[in-house]
């Protein structure tokens, strides 16, 4: 009974939230004002500056006082004043006692009005990387990804962006503007990642010699026990949206994720899946219904197929904390273990939260039920995680690190070993990177994996470690 709970309060819970109203983003957004965020760069002019009357300067006067050079140079650059900011940003970096933060600013805002993305965006990142609370750099960074099309790189920085305490309302309604104007846009997106694998237990099997029926020792045979092996693991995802009407929208999905060995080809895994339904979104939140086919091959053979229906639900709290909710019902037919034939349910809350912008703390819980001909077979899957993702600005070094825990239980029917099964999954995970370590948005990362499963039927248990490097790029 307590399963059917679960499934309806994750239902509800991606259901009852109410709509809000539309607000699209211009092509061209324009830059919030850097005195109006909070924390800022700007120097505020002194009551005689903003008078009307002017005090003619001379290029010797602001290298003779480099106080003043600074002020006339972040004057300028909060005007717009290019053309003055392209003379002054020249002679302001041969003088003496400058203000290397401001120079780089002045040089990445500069780049920015001329479009020369790539440069604004190295000059934004390196001010974060000492300063990671400049808010208005960090929306300039935004901006500046946006208008460069790298819509996933800027969704990650508004996240960051929108931990920043007491926004101001008029800079949260800009964050959301952005917010949507990425979920709207059209173009397809899709991302690559491959993973070198050595692997010492590819068939997770227990390394135990033996099997027990009753009180009855069998010896296992040597193919039976643990095979190590190494090889690649990939993944490839892409997506495009149909804007029909104002936040309606057609989606259509490729996920393909496989692993393929060196020596145990018959161990290779595929699986692809197909997908397009309906989605409809605003800046801060998201529903999904979509249909979907999904095909495995094992062993480089056809080995099974899945179609079922997905309702995906993502929720915005706020600047700091957001919520997702996935509901997915299929059924499932193999080529030749019809045995394992049926119908599968799967629920998942997933929750964040990031109380400043370098640290963010994540976590939910699952629920997977799986019905098949064979009843021995059926289980009900239980699950929690728990992680958290942090920016360092020594060696600026990132890491996320998570762990996960489930309890599955089979149904209570007779199988070979007389007895229902019971297991308990640990999964710990580290992932760790630099972030000024990337060649043409590829980055290498280092992850370090240990599952451990416990079984009250000893064959099923087992324990596996695995070092891999993965690289990552997204388009």
């Amino acid at each position: 009974m307590y399963k059917r709970y679960l499934y309806i309060g994750l239902f509800l819970a991606s259901v009852f939230l109410e709509a809000r109203q539309e607000v699209v983003i211009p092509e061209s957004a324009q830059t919030a004002d850097e005195t109006s965020i909070g924390q800022n760069l700007s120097i505020t002019p002194s009551p005689t500056t903003q008078k009307k009357s002017s005090i003619e300067i001379n290029d010797s006067d602001l290298v003779a006082d480099v106080a003043l050079f600074s002020k006339v140079l972040d004057a300028m650059i909060e005007r717009q004043a290019w053309d003055v900011v392209a003379h002054l940003v020249e002679l302001y970096s041969t003088t003496e006692g400058r203000d290397e933060q401001l120079l780089l600013y002045a040089r990445s805002r500069l780049a920015h009005n001329m479009r020369q993305y790539p440069k604004a965006i190295e000059g934004y990142r390196q001010m974060l990387d000492v300063s990671p609370n400049l808010a208005p750099v960090r929306l300039y960074l935004v901006q500046a990804l946006y208008e460069n099309k790298e819509y996933e790189a800027a969704s990650f920085q508004l996240e960051k962006l929108k931990a920043t305490p007491n926004l101001p309302r008029q800079i949260v309604n800009i964050l959301d503007q952005f917010t949507l104007g990425i979920q709207k846009k059209n173009d397809f997106q899709w991302s690559l990642s491959i993973n070198y694998i050595n692997d010492n237990n590819i068939n997770e099997t227990s390394d135990d010699k033996y099997i027990y029926f009753g009180k009855f020792k069998f010896e296992r045979d040597k193919d039976s026990l643990p095979k190590s092996d190494q090889g690649i693991g990939y993944r490839l995802w892409g997506q495009k949206n149909f804007n029909f009407k104002d936040n309606h929208s057609l989606v259509a999905s490729l996920n393909l994720n496989g692993k393929s060995y060196k020596e145990y080809s018959e161990y290779n895994d595929l699986l692809v899946r197909l997908s397009l339904g309906y989605q409809w979104q605003d800046a801060i939140k998201r529903y999904t219904l979509v249909p979907f086919v999904q095909k495995r091959f094992f062993g480089n053979s056809p080995y099974s197929k899945t179609w079922g229906l997905s309702l995906q639900n993502f929720y915005q709290w706020s600047r700091k904390f957001q919520t997702s909710t996935t509901i997915e019902m299929a059924k499932n037919s193999y080529d030749k273990r019809k045995f394992l034939d049926g119908w599968y349910m799967f629920g998942s809350l997933g929750l964040s939260y990031a109380p400043v912008a370098t640290t963010m703390f994540f976590g939910g819980f699952d629920i997977y039920t799986n019905h098949t001909e064979e009843m021995s077979e059926s289980f009900d899957r239980l699950g929690v995680r728990l992680g958290v993702a942090n920016d360092f600005r020594f060696g600026k070094i990132s890491t996320k690190f998570s762990t996960y825990y489930a309890k599955k239980e089979y149904e209570d029917a007779p199988n070979l070993f007389g007895k229902q099964r019971k297991d308990s999954e640990y999964i710990q995970s580290l992932t760790l990177w630099k972030r000024d370590w990337h060649f043409k948005g590829v980055m290498p990362k280092l992850n370090l994996e240990h599952t451990k499963v416990k079984s009250n039927i000893n064959i099923f248990a087992f324990d596996k470690s695995r070092v891999f490097f993965s690289f990552d790029k997204r388009f």
